[in-house]
């Protein structure tokens, strides 16, 4: 005579499913990969479990050369990516170094083993799988009459999260001109705001250059490299220059506005007219 089938409870194949889950290991993340666009940097990971309920350390490691303790930043996220800028940019000491990143998936208080990226730099005298540069600040060249003006933002200025880096005094921008004409070079320390450079053009020459920068540490070795600018051609001065009153230097506006109200700093507020 055949017996029955005999089905074992429900609580018990809950149990015995359970426990095979929790003895599972929890995967880790994979194509760990860091990306820097300019000044930003971005880690993105897959992760196979998108069923599960997980969360992601995300761990910034770098050569910090003084002090080796400060080397790491541990961040935690539920998303499948990060953005990393505002760590990379603490310090010079910081933004010069060598980096790599792991991320390490937790499910159900268990945690995975930690994957890792690429390393990455900024600095060009380090070795690592990527170096990252940044791109030149936007420069405007405007005829004179002898040659042309050359002015553009300083990056340690121009880029907030340099400006607000821990930076020593020496750090400085050096650039190097391109020209039909031939090369020239010149430095902005980090306390200007400015880089200006007054260039003397031949008669009948060419006159659009194109501009390199390397962004030095206070140690004159450690760098950043900058992309080359785009062609820069010469424009003609504005014929109705703006002057404000009580700055000391004339400052050209395309705009045509009648008056300008300008603020100077600590709440002073003057009132530029067209000269």
């Amino acid at each position: 005579m055949r017996r029955g089938h005999r089905w074992a409870p429900t609580w018990l194949i809950t149990a015995i499913i359970g426990g095979a889950l929790a003895a599972a290991p929890v995967p880790p993340p994979t194509d760990v990969d860091v990306t820097c666009q300019n000044q930003k940097v971005q880690v993105r990971w897959n992760y196979s479990r998108a069923d599960l309920h997980s969360r992601f350390t995300v761990t910034l490691k770098g050569n910090h050369r003084k002090d080796l303790a400060k080397g790491f930043v541990e961040l935690s996220t539920v998303e499948h990516r990060y953005d990393l800028t505002q760590h990379i940019w603490s310090s010079e000491d910081w933004y010069m170094s060598t980096f790599w990143v792991t991320v390490t998936a937790t499910v159900g208080g268990k945690q995975s083993e930690p994957a890792l990226s690429r390393t990455f730099t900024f600095n060009n005298v380090e070795t690592a799988a990527m170096t990252c540069r940044l791109d030149f600040p936007p420069a405007e060249l405007v005829r004179t009459d002898v040659g042309a003006k050359l002015r553009f933002s300083n990056p340690f200025h121009f880029y907030r999260e340099l400006k607000q880096a821990a930076k020593p005094d020496p750090a400085t921008f050096s650039v190097e001109i391109t020209s039909d004409y031939g090369n020239e070079a010149f430095s902005c320390s980090v306390k200007e705001e400015t880089c200006k450079r007054d260039l003397v053009i031949p008669e009948g020459a060419n006159d659009c250059i194109t501009l390199d920068g390397i962004l030095f540490a206070g140690n004159l070795v450690d760098q950043i490299l900058f992309r080359k600018s785009e062609h820069i051609c010469a424009v003609a001065a504005a014929k109705n220059p703006v002057v404000i009153i009580g700055a000391d230097e004339l400052v050209s506006s395309a705009y045509d506005f009648p008056h300008l109200l300008v603020d100077m700093g600590e709440g002073d507020m003057v009132t530029a007219y067209r000269d």
